[in-house]
């Protein structure tokens, strides 16, 4: 099957919940004008409304599985009625039927003062499926998951070290860094690196006097906050916080970033490479920076 129709299907999953939900609450006006003086057309919708809400149920664990299986990152959708029942579902927030089963255990569990176990309602229903098809979505997992890929990436990038001199909410980052680049996500690893290295810089920077002067020039925040990464190199190297090497590295690690972020680079082994790269060199200069001071 097509992805686009698997698309469709879940977008029609998605709406019917709108309709199944519509059609509990016209049945609970129904059994309220009609109430209880007639036992067996209670009894019929009472049990009609049960039949409803474990077709509500079962429709919302198989949109839940299958948006833990597949990879809709980008799902167009115009149908206002959809997007506010996918809204809810990843929120999990409740829906008319939840409250009418949350209800209706409630009364159960009060009316039965004999039982010594209370009926739990649960209102996790995200994890609840999840547990539910765990079995199910283990072996998902690990069809689209390498083992071997996750381990040697682990070995290549080893222990990141640092030295006691690195601030902690600097640190901090570091373990997001590997983390990143062991689960292949290699651009976010290479964005953080990045981010990593500026704010690293900026540390240093607004501590020292010339560069201060040259911020209180600037009239405005909009001025001042338009140093990029580029420049704060360059201020790093003019103010002698970095050496040549260091000055050298930082460039180096800017643009091998903007190849991969920028993806002008399709090879994927020579992108995990360079992001390695990356990783090493952001480290070296950090602790450079910090170890002299």
């Amino acid at each position: 099957m097509m992805k686009d129709d698997k698309v469709v299907q879940l977008l029609e999953k998605i709406k019917n919940l709108g309709e199944i939900e519509k059609d509990m609450e016209q049945l609970i006006r129904i059994i309220k004008e009609t109430g209880i003086d007639d036992e067996s057309k209670f009894l019929q919708n009472f049990e009609l409304l049960g039949k409803l809400f474990t077709q509500f149920s079962e429709q919302r664990d198989q949109i839940i599985l299958e948006m833990a299986k597949e990879e809709y990152t980008d799902l167009k959708i115009q149908d206002n009625e959809i997007r506010k029942n996918l809204t809810k579902i990843r929120e999990e927030k409740r829906f008319l039927p939840d409250l009418c089963h949350e209800k209706f255990v409630d009364l159960l569990n009060k009316w039965d003062k004999e039982k010594k176990e209370k009926v739990e309602c649960s209102k996790n229903y995200l994890q609840d499926t999840i547990f539910e098809h765990l079995d199910e979505l283990r072996e998902e997992f690990e069809l689209d998951f390498s083992i071997v890929d996750y381990y040697d990436r682990k070995l290549r990038v080893g222990p990141i070290i640092t030295s006691e001199n690195v601030p902690n909410d600097l640190r901090n980052y570091f373990f997001e860094i590997r983390e990143a680049y062991v689960f292949g996500l290699d651009r976010s690893c290479v964005s953080l690196c990045r981010v990593l290295l500026d704010m690293s810089l900026f540390d240093k920077l607004i501590k020292n006097a010339h560069y201060l002067k040259k911020l209180n020039e600037l009239k405005t925040q909009k001025e001042r906050s338009e140093f990029c990464l580029k420049d704060n190199i360059n201020f790093a190297k003019e103010f002698m916080l970095i050496d040549n090497e260091l000055n050298g590295l930082a460039h180096q690690v800017r643009i091998q970033a903007n190849k991969i972020l920028h993806i002008k680079n399709k090879n994927k082994n020579s992108r995990e490479d360079s992001t390695l790269d990356i990783i090493k060199n952001t480290i070296k200069i950090i602790e450079r920076l910090y170890s002299q001071y």
